[in-house]
């Protein structure tokens, strides 16, 4: 998830906590935080290299929350959408708008480097 300062016109703004829709990502503590940091990194650099140059656009298929609070939203930087940067790298898993798996949530089936892959099976004995 992502805190986003967001600008509602009018000099107004607020901070909101936005979970990126219908994907998992995996976590950044526990068994899988060395997979959770490669991506972190990842998405990082793709922020950096588009937002220098446009503005990130919040798109919310509807204002709503997930069960942790969190708005549900797709991140755009100009026309392109990190939301599918992340299901097209294989760096995510895709997610039904309820949070439901589409498919096996195993660090295996991300298109992530060897080395990673198996820091994460060390931690998981």
């Amino acid at each position: 998830s992502f805190v986003l300062n967001i600008d509602l016109g009018f000099g107004v703004h607020k901070l909101e906590s936005v979970r990126l829709a219908n994907l998992n990502c995996p976590e950044t503590r526990g068994v899988e935080s060395v997979a959770g940091m490669y991506v972190l990194a990842l998405v990082n650099d793709w922020i950096e290299q588009r937002s220098a140059k446009r503005e990130c656009i919040l798109h919310s298929c509807e204002f709503r929350t997930g069960k942790f609070g969190r708005c549900i939203a797709d991140i755009f930087i100009g026309d392109e959408s990190l939301n599918n940067y992340l299901l097209s790298k294989r760096l995510a898993w895709r997610c039904d708008s309820d949070g439901r798996l589409q498919e096996s949530r195993t660090v295996e089936s991300l298109a992530l480097p060897d080395p990673v892959k198996q820091a994460v099976r060390e931690r998981d004995i």
